[in-house]
């Protein structure tokens, strides 16, 4: 009997260097570049500003959004960004005003220097480091002890969080999130962040399973290997 199967192709063992992640179609994805990401949720602010049930309380969330997808920049060393807009209608609720209903997501990349340890970058260990780097930051609450989950990407920590963050000097402001750091590899000091959040933290357990849906569609591409999510 012949064999006529296709050869496997290696598998590739460089180091990782792009990752791909699948957003839902209502998802945009946005610009790392920090003028282009800028303009992007100007205009993003700008059209929703024109349509009906427009509030300043939407716009401020919309500040927020953006304030926390321009911090990500840096300190996650982003390399993919995507946000998530709609309005929710309260008229059948006690609130008759429309509340838009906003999140985004960040995919970078941190190194084991950003939480000042020299230990081997295993997703156990990140789980212990994620709370130490948290520190003495009494506004971040753990809604679920920090694990580990596995993911196709690979052994990944999970943290789930209320917090606060700044929006501007002397004013912050509460967000649900939800953060996976995945291990590059055993002998890496590299690992890859993807972060979620959400001004609505009313909706968190309406979020959380989605973010986690989206979670299981990341990948880790090393260098050489086909760029297929």
């Amino acid at each position: 009997m012949t064999d006529t199967a296709e050869p496997t192709a290696p598998v590739a063992q460089g180091p990782v260097d792009t990752y791909g992640i699948v957003f839902p179609n209502a998802w945009h994805e946005l610009s790392v570049d920090r003028s282009e990401l800028a303009t992007q949720l100007v205009k993003l602010k700008a059209d929703w500003s024109t349509r009906d049930g427009w509030t300043k309380t939407m716009g401020r969330q919309l500040d927020l959004s953006a304030a926390r997808l321009s911090a990500g920049l840096d300190e996650m060393r982003a390399a993919l960004a995507a946000t998530y807009v709609t309005a929710f209608d309260h008229s059948d609720a006690a609130r008759a005003e429309p509340d838009l209903v906003s999140a985004t997501c960040i995919v970078g990349t941190l190194t084991n220097s950003d939480f000042g340890t020299n230990e081997p970058l295993s997703a156990p260990t990140l789980v212990v480091a994620g709370n130490l780097k948290r520190g003495s930051d009494d506004d971040a609450v753990d809604l679920e002890p920090p694990s580990v989950v596995l993911l196709p990407a690979g052994a990944a920590a999970r943290f789930i969080r209320h917090q606060s963050v700044r929006v501007s000097l002397g004013e912050t402001a509460a967000v649900f999130t939800e953060t996976y750091l995945v291990p590059h590899a055993p002998e890496s000091d590299k690992m890859c962040i993807l972060t979620f959040s959400t001004p609505n933290t009313e909706l968190a357990q309406d979020f959380s399973p989605l973010f986690a849906r989206i979670a299981g569609t990341l990948r880790l591409f090393r260098e050489g290997e086909p760029t297929i999510v």
